[in-house]
């Protein structure tokens, strides 16, 4: 026993209905573009791409290497400040 595809409730929304045919592949609705160029450049030449387009695209393991530092840091940070101010305290009570 076979469905007929042609009473299908959605068939107006494909190419045996009423709507054009679906190219896979095309874009239809884009934001940006994404040139990637295949170039070998030393780290003096990247480093002036850089600064000239003002923009640098990182992986997600870059951004979360990032992220653990400056959490890091603010982790030492917050903990040299305690420190600090348990040493002052200490230093008032004698």
């Amino acid at each position: 026993m076979k469905y007929d595809i042609l009473k299908h409730p959605n068939l107006e929304l494909s190419a045996d209905g009423k709507a054009d045919i679906y190219e896979h592949g095309k874009v239809n609705e884009s934001i940006t573009n994404i040139e990637v160029i295949r170039e070998r450049k030393t780290k003096d030449e990247i480093g002036q791409v850089e600064i000239e387009n003002k923009y640098i695209v990182l992986t997600s393991y870059q951004i979360e290497s990032y992220l653990r530092e400056e959490k890091e840091n603010e982790e030492r940070k917050f903990e040299q400040e305690n420190n600090e101010k348990g040493e002052s305290r200490n230093d008032e009570n004698e």
